[in-house]
C-alpha cells in the first residue's frame, strides 16, 4: 500500500529503492519517531521532505508530509518530545497550542536553521516526537 501512494504522488522505483523520478531512495518517518533518529536522518542526507508514515490494521499509510525546516523548529523548542513511543491521544480533545506560526517562518534575509544549530543533550535524544500532531 505504501508503495502505491507513494507512486501516486510521483514516486518512481529503480533500483531496488523508491525514489523521486529515480534519483534516490524515499527517506521517510514512523508517525512517532525517536529524536536521535531524526538528528541522525536530517545530518546524513539534505532532503528537505519527508513522508510519515503510521500502521493501523496491517496497512501502512502516509499520513503526510514533514518539512526538514519543521522538524528542525520542532527539534529546537523540545516541546513535543515525549518519553512514551506511543502516538499521543488526542481523542480527549483538541490538545494546547505549543508553536506559533512564526516559529516557522524564515527571515528571507536568512538561511534559516541548520542540523548543526541545534544543540541536544543525550537525554534529549532519547525522548520522541509524535510527528502526526504536526501535519
Amino acid at each position: 500500500m505504501l508503495r502505491e501512494q507513494l507512486a501516486e504522488w510521483g514516486w518512481k522505483e529503480e533500483g531496488g529503492g523508491v525514489g523521486w523520478g529515480g534519483v534516490g531512495r524515499v527517506v521517510y518517518f514512523p508517525r512517532v519517531v525517536k529524536v536521535a533518529d531524526v538528528v541522525s536522518i536530517l545530518k546524513s542526507n539534505n532532503h528537505n521532505g519527508f513522508p510519515v508514515i503510521d500502521s493501523k490494521s496491517g496497512e501502512t499509510l502516509v499520513i503526510g508530509l514533514m518539512l526538514r525546516s519543521h522538524l528542525l523548529v520542532l527539534l529546537q523548542s523540545k516541546v513535543d518530545f515525549q518519553h512514551s513511543p506511543l502516538p499521543s491521544d488526542s481523542r480527549g480533545g483538541s490538545l494546547p497550542i505549543r508553536h506559533n506560526f512564526s516559529e516557522f517562518v524564515k527571515p528571507a534575509s536568512s538561511k534559516g536553521l541548520s542540523i548543526h544549530d541545534i544543540h541536544l543533550g543525550p537525554d534529549d535524544l532519547e525522548m520522541y516526537i509524535d510527528l502526526a500532531l504536526h501535519l
